[in-house]
C-alpha cells in the first residue's frame, strides 16, 4: 500500500472528500464525457492527414506564365515539376466562395492517356474533388481562405504550395 492510499479513504495530507469535491467530481465527469465525443470533422481531417502523408508527391515549383490577362481578367497561376504542370485561374462565386478552374498538363506524351484527378485541400484537411475533363481541365469550388492542389497523374503526384484563394 502507498502511503497515500489510507484505509480510512483519506488522501495526501489526510484531506477528506467534502460536499464541493462532489459537485466537483460531478463537473470533471461531464467534461470527460463531452471529451469522449469527438466531432465529426476530427476523423474526417485525420483521415485526410493520413491519406496525404503516404502520397510519394513532388512538391511543385512556382512558375511565370507569359500572359498578359485571363477571361477572369487575373494572370493564373501555375506550378510545375518534371513530369506535370497545372495552371489554375481563381474567380469569385458570392461573398465567400472561390471557384478554381485550371488544366493539367503533361509535357511527356506517353503520359498523355493516364487519368488526372485534381483535389483541392484546406487548411483544415478537407478535401474537395475537382471535376475533371478528358482534356486534363478541372474546376472545383472552395470557401475563400487558404488552398493547396493535389494532382495525380499515370502514378505521379504533384502538390502545390498553400495559396490565398
Amino acid at each position: 500500500m502507498a502511503p497515500d492510499d489510507r484505509p480510512d479513504g483519506t488522501g495526501p495530507g489526510g484531506n477528506v472528500p467534502g460536499d464541493g469535491d462532489a459537485e466537483l467530481l460531478d463537473t470533471l465527469a461531464v467534461l470527460v464525457a463531452l471529451e469522449g465525443e469527438m466531432p465529426e470533422s476530427v476523423p474526417a481531417a485525420a483521415k485526410a492527414l493520413h491519406d496525404w502523408s503516404r502520397v510519394d508527391a513532388e512538391l511543385a515549383e512556382m512558375v511565370e506564365l507569359e500572359v498578359s490577362a485571363t477571361r477572369h481578367g487575373a494572370a493564373p497561376l501555375a506550378w510545375r515539376t518534371a513530369r506535370l504542370e497545372v495552371q489554375v485561374e481563381v474567380s469569385a462565386q458570392g461573398w465567400q466562395r472561390r471557384r478554381l478552374e485550371g488544366e493539367v498538363e503533361v509535357p511527356d506524351p506517353a503520359g498523355a492517356g493516364a487519368v488526372t484527378t485534381v483535389d483541392a485541400q484546406l487548411n483544415d484537411g478537407t478535401i474537395h474533388p475537382a471535376t475533371v475533363d478528358g482534356l486534363g481541365g478541372f474546376e472545383v469550388d472552395v470557401p475563400a481562405g487558404s488552398v493547396r492542389l493535389v494532382v495525380r497523374h499515370g502514378g505521379h503526384a504533384m502538390v502545390t504550395p498553400w495559396f490565398p484563394v
